[in-house]
């Protein structure tokens, strides 16, 4: 088999526009504050941030510094890398160069976001690692693309392991305290404090609801690699994201992870069991992909 199924192929293509359009999001979302953030006028000093930074040369602030020596003004020069940074993102959705783009995309946006600590949380390093693995997707089904998805779904099982394993070691999620806290910080409350009387008024709640996320992270790898328990786990993850998204406003945190969760173990396994419909999770590297050619084969 040389090429994927036309109805993979679309499966791929829906991908890229999809975290093409959420990446594009997060931009506009920050577009209004984008030069308090990151301009000379910000709300941080262009010096404190760059003391603060591992590579300070990668940094958003240098190539702000870089347009300004080539006669761009300050303002100009954040309004061109804001502009590029959506124009990488349409390059990623719609044109044949998406690779290129992608590729572009990373290196911009790790120097936007992620090397800005300051400004840096959980949804800078799950967009990076989602970039990274757009730029390695397989032209072709064999070995590679049994090990990619592999290896897709394998970093989504660490990310909730080690969520869970560092929630569990503390007390504030078994006691309650963790989700309490998280309703009370004021920047998390998207849509008014009404919860904070529910929780006061119902302390178990709390107490319920912190179990429920330790236990769903812990027992995820187990759950995902399950034939029945899969859908249902990944239904109630995408759930608890949804209701990060609507109660802490933290909406594209939630849009990544609930697209890596329909990617990797929804629509993951029925690629996989098409193109290895014997053997799924380990490959035998001499039969490549013989028993999705056989099988895709129409009848004669």
């Amino acid at each position: 088999m040389k090429d994927f199924h036309p109805v993979d192929r679309a499966f791929f293509q829906v991908l890229r526009k999809v975290f093409a359009f959420v990446f594009a999001s997060n931009l506009l979302i920050l577009m209004p504050d984008f030069e308090l953030v990151y301009g000379s006028e910000g709300w941080i000093d262009v010096d404190l941030l760059r003391m603060t930074q591992q590579f300070p040369a990668l940094g958003i602030q240098s190539l702000i510094m870089g347009l300004q020596s080539i006669g761009f003004t300050a303002s100009q020069s954040t309004w061109f890398i804001m502009g590029l940074y959506l124009i990488l993102c349409g390059g990623l959705a719609f044109t044949p160069y998406w690779r290129a783009c992608v590729i572009l995309l990373l290196l911009l946006d790790v120097s936007i976001f992620s090397i800005n600590q300051s400004y840096s949380y959980g949804a800078d390093a799950i967009r990076a690692s989602l970039l990274f693995y757009l730029a390695l997707t397989p032209r072709c089904p064999g070995f590679y693309l049994w090990l990619y998805m592999r290896v897709v779904q394998i970093h989504l099982c660490l990310i909730y392991f080690f969520g869970g394993l560092l929630k569990a070691m503390g007390g504030t999620w078994w006691n309650g305290e963790a989700v309490w806290k998280a309703a009370n910080l004021p920047y998390f409350q998207a849509h008014g404090s009404w919860h904070l009387e529910l929780l006061a008024n119902k302390p178990w709640l709390a107490i319920i609801l912190g179990w429920l996320v330790v236990l769903l992270e812990q027992f995820y790898s187990l759950a995902v690699y399950s034939g029945r328990p899969r859908f249902m786990w990944i239904t109630i993850t995408c759930l608890m994201h949804a209701f990060i998204a609507y109660f802490m406003g933290l909406w594209h945190f939630s849009m990544l992870m609930i697209s890596w969760n329909i990617a990797a173990f929804i629509i993951g396994p029925m690629i996989l069991k098409k193109y290895y419909p014997k053997n799924q999770f380990m490959f035998n590297a001499s039969r490549r992909a013989k028993d999705a050619a056989s099988a895709l084969e129409p009848p004669a």
